[in-house]
């Protein structure tokens, strides 16, 4: 039956391409947003697949916190920050001892209060074939990639699990998470890989640091002061967000990629990237600034991202692309 002329949902092919060379090109939650950030972003980082020279960024709190999680190891966690960080002077390696205390100890309460279970599984690999919704014919260009946090099964049913570090959680922030683009991603590729739909989200909130460093303190005694604190106040540091979803949302989700894989199809025709001005000033600038701005010597700035073996600066397996959606 078809509502609002929005027809019905097509079944799943319940089919896995992860472990695959499919030969095509994917999309995936990273890649979308920068796109609706800004197309020519986009070009320039997974088309054109250019990055700064000798650009290294930070590894962020998020994704050491992350590594802990998955490898149910909080030194973990720390161990990257160490390993990972470039150390240049003493503010660089105080400021590393920082991270590495909050990961580890942030890390530590989340196991603690959320332990490993039987019936789960960590970093949930899935890749499905793109698909029109209205004709049901597939895409001959992309796939959808991703990874979730973690994947389990509760009273016969799949929820998806999606572990935040944040500086505060708000109400609006709560409010917004039935539209979460990422989530909503994941759940339509899980459906799609398995055949289940996902029936709830799991959003485990972990706050990073309430507490600031006092003046005159040490780093050693503020340190001693985050991981007492993380271990004295476990219910604000950690709040779990239960949202439920359904079938409208897996249509809107197929519906939505077939329409970003188009833009990008129709950008590349015509060989032109729309710029949206706005993202110049997102938080630290944008790093393809000189290139947009015209710089004589920006090309210089620059170099394609060096591929992995099999595959390209994107992580899709080389191969001719065919120009089609």
């Amino acid at each position: 039956m078809m509502v609002s002329g929005q027809p019905d949902l097509i079944e799943s092919d319940a089919q896995n391409l992860i472990d695959e060379d499919t030969g095509r090109e994917h999309l995936s939650a990273s890649q979308v947003s920068t796109l609706l950030a800004c197309p020519q972003k986009y070009e320039f980082s997974y088309g054109q697949r250019l990055e700064p020279i000798a650009f290294r960024p930070a590894l962020s709190l998020g994704k050491a916190f992350q590594r802990a999680i998955e490898l149910n190891d909080p030194e973990a966690g720390a161990r990257a920050i160490d390993e990972e960080r470039e150390i240049r002077d003493q503010d660089d390696a105080d400021q590393a001892a920082k991270d590495a205390t909050i990961v580890k100890a942030a890390a530590r309460l989340y196991l603690s209060r959320y332990p490993v279970t039987e019936n789960s599984q960590k970093e949930y690999g899935y890749r499905v074939r793109l698909r029109n919704p209205w004709t049901g014919s597939y895409s001959r260009t992309f796939d959808l990639l991703g990874y979730a946090d973690e994947l389990a099964e509760e009273d016969g049913e799949l929820v998806l699990i999606e572990n935040k570090f944040v500086g505060q959680i708000s109400e609006v922030s709560i409010r917004r998470l039935p539209l979460d683009r990422q989530i909503s991603l994941a759940a339509y590729g899980i459906w799609r890989a398995t055949g289940r739909q996902v029936s709830k989200v799991r959003y485990r909130f972990t706050r990073k640091p309430s507490i600031r460093q006092k003046k005159g303190e040490s780093v050693g005694d503020y340190l001693m002061r985050v991981e007492r604190d993380y271990f004295d106040r476990p219910d604000f540091y950690a709040e779990e967000q239960v949202v439920y979803r359904d079938q409208a949302s897996l249509w809107r989700s197929e519906a939505e990629l077939w329409e970003w894989a188009e833009q990008v199809r129709s950008s590349r025709k015509r060989a032109l990237f729309t710029r949206n001005t706005s993202a110049c000033h997102e938080w630290g600038g944008c790093e393809f600034l000189p290139l947009c701005l015209g710089d004589p010597d920006a090309h210089a700035l620059y170099q394609e991202k060096q591929p992995k073996e099999g595959n390209d600066g994107n992580g899709n397996p080389i191969a001719d692309q065919e120009n089609a959606a």
